[in-house]
């Protein structure tokens, strides 16, 4: 009773024992986050909770108290584990912050950026357009796959509007070829005289990502023969030309097409009409044939011929100045601005 509780306190002799958190079961171990945790109880489940009888006004020992203060002590324990295990989650996401923005900052190749500039080309083959001439052209350097052929050379230029991304590109060719023995069908189209093009719109700089998009196209015959090899869904060709000058041992390809994103479900010309900053990973290239196998290659920047590369493309951003030709006949655009 209590006359014998009263006692031993009085006597010193017997302590209130120890109250001991029963060990946590493979269940409660497994909904705590460890699903192999032994029947072991964590730390904080573990711990000897020592207690002191508490004597109420009346003399008797007030159990209540005892569980309060009981309670009180489980409830920091829990309170202090739980900002442990926030702690680490916080920690856990920063390190992923960074490694993704480290990973970001080196997803292209730093020596190859160009400019889209905004507006509207007539998609005829002849590069003499006004807009055309004020575009960021770049000669294509990067060479491989075996001897470049006398002569062969390349240049490119984007541009885009509300509708469209276009490209253009220049290539002095002595030979034009895209023979039927080699491209025997538009995917082998690459095999003949022909350009392709690869973005990143990520930006990711994914080696092989399923989600750049890839196309290209070539003249054989005098058809145009179109291909996408990569995320096909997310292109549309709207407009091809393909234009041969054997005088002037010249062709010139121009072409408009439709690109949609992966995320968020728009297409980059509306996506780039609310996000000013937006830029892409790209790169182009031209195959080179003189009538037999496919000799080699000429690439801006790099990651298409040799592999499937984006953290080798170029950085492609887009300027949203609305093309004009001032009175003088001359194209007036920011980029053409800046490269006087």
């Amino acid at each position: 009773g209590h006359h014998g509780e009263r006692t031993a306190m009085n006597s010193g002799k017997t302590a209130a024992p120890p109250v001991v958190i029963p060990p946590l079961t493979r269940g409660q171990a497994r909904a705590s986050g460890n699903p192999e945790a032994p029947q072991t109880p964590s730390a904080f489940a573990w711990r000897h909770i020592p207690t002191k009888a508490v004597r109420s006004e009346d003399g008797r020992l007030n159990g209540c108290n005892t569980h309060g203060i009981l309670m009180q002590r489980i409830q920091m324990i829990f309170r202090q584990e739980i900002v442990m295990r926030l702690n680490r989650k916080i920690a856990l996401a920063a390190s992923a912050a960074a490694f993704l923005i480290a990973a970001a900052a080196g997803a292209v190749n730093e020596d190859y950026n160009r400019v889209a500039n905004f507006g509207t080309p007539i998609v005829d083959g002849d590069l003499n357009d006004p807009v055309w001439q004020a575009a960021d052209w770049q000669e294509m350097d990067v060479y491989a796959g075996g001897a470049q052929p006398a002569g062969f050379a390349a240049k490119s230029a984007v541009l885009w509007d509300d509708d469209y991304l276009y490209t253009a590109i220049e290539v002095d060719d002595k030979t034009h070829a895209s023979p039927a023995a080699a491209v025997n069908a538009p995917v082998n189209l690459w095999k003949g005289d022909s350009p392709q093009h690869r973005v990143d719109l990520e930006y990711d700089g994914e080696p092989a990502s399923p989600q750049d998009i890839e196309w290209g196209y070539a003249l054989q015959d005098g058809k145009i023969l179109t291909h996408a090899w990569s995320s096909a869904a997310n292109i549309d060709f709207v407009n091809m030309k393909i234009v041969r000058d054997e005088a002037a041992k010249k062709t010139y390809y121009e072409c408009a097409v439709v690109l949609r994103l992966h995320k968020p479900n728009a297409t980059l010309s509306n996506h780039l009409s609310g996000n000013r900053d937006f830029v892409i990973g790209y790169s182009d290239m031209v195959n080179a044939n003189d009538g037999g196998d496919r000799l080699g290659w000429l690439e801006w920047s790099s990651g298409i011929g040799a592999g499937k590369n984006a953290d080798l493309f170029g950085t492609l951003a887009f300027d949203h100045t609305p093309f004009s030709v001032n009175p003088k006949g001359k194209a007036a655009t920011a980029w053409a601005a800046l490269k006087r």
